[in-house]
């Protein structure tokens, strides 16, 4: 990610947490930054900023957003799914409810929504999902079903976009930032917002291989 002038950061759930902070530290490397929020609204004001309304687990609020990115930029650099929500985190059995609407957010949508804007990577693009080491095999405990299922299975499918773009320039992450002080996180999370979200630019930029989750708390990588 090098030249970052005049490149475009498209970054889901902007609006706060870890989004909101990743996309001050894009703007001042001289990004263009394409924030997602819910509310089609977020707090942060920049001449090279745009917001774009989108609901994950709304099929069609994911082809509109698709037509307004069209419509702003012709190609993407950078693409962090971010957004995300862990309704369950405290819970010891899933409810339906909180288990779809994690699924939907968290897994479904994300997947749906990088896949309509695949046509628009630049061919050294970068696709970042943030993930969860909750979501790891080895780190699985009885609780959050939904939250962890939805991590692993986003973890799966980097492994899979990053195989179909093997040989290509296209590079694809799976990233945990760490326990971050957000909403989802809590008050008692030890990592800032801008922390994590220097983390993660960090490994963006230092990882050169394809596949890969990252554990940007503990400096780890390894193939998934």
């Amino acid at each position: 990610m090098n030249n970052t002038r005049n490149k475009v950061a498209v970054i889901t759930g902007g609006n706060s947490g870890i989004g909101l902070a990743l996309a001050e530290n894009l703007l001042r490397e001289g990004f263009c930054v394409l924030i997602t929020s819910r509310s089609g609204e977020v707090t942060l004001s920049h001449p090279k900023l745009s917001v774009v309304k989108l609901d994950l687990k709304d099929e069609a609020s994911i082809a509109n957003s698709k037509i307004i990115i069209e419509n702003l930029v012709s190609k993407i650099d950078l693409l962090i799914n971010n957004a995300g929500i862990a309704d369950d985190i405290h819970l010891l059995r899933p409810t339906l409810d909180s288990f779809k609407d994690t699924i939907d957010t968290n897994l479904t949508g994300t997947i749906f929504f990088t896949e309509a804007l695949l046509p628009l990577l630049s061919q050294e693009a970068v696709v970042v999902n943030i993930s969860s080491e909750m979501g790891l095999f080895e780190h699985l405990q009885s609780n959050a079903y939904a939250y962890r299922i939805s991590k692993s299975g986003l973890n799966v499918y980097t492994k899979l976009l990053a195989q179909s773009y093997e040989g290509t320039g296209i590079k694809v992450f799976a990233i945990h930032p760490g326990w971050v002080r957000t909403k989802l996180g809590g008050a008692l999370a030890p990592v800032l917002p801008d922390e994590a979200a220097k983390g993660i630019i960090m490994a963006i930029k230092k990882e050169k291989d394809t596949g890969i989750y990252i554990n940007v708390y503990s400096g780890q990588s390894v193939r998934i």
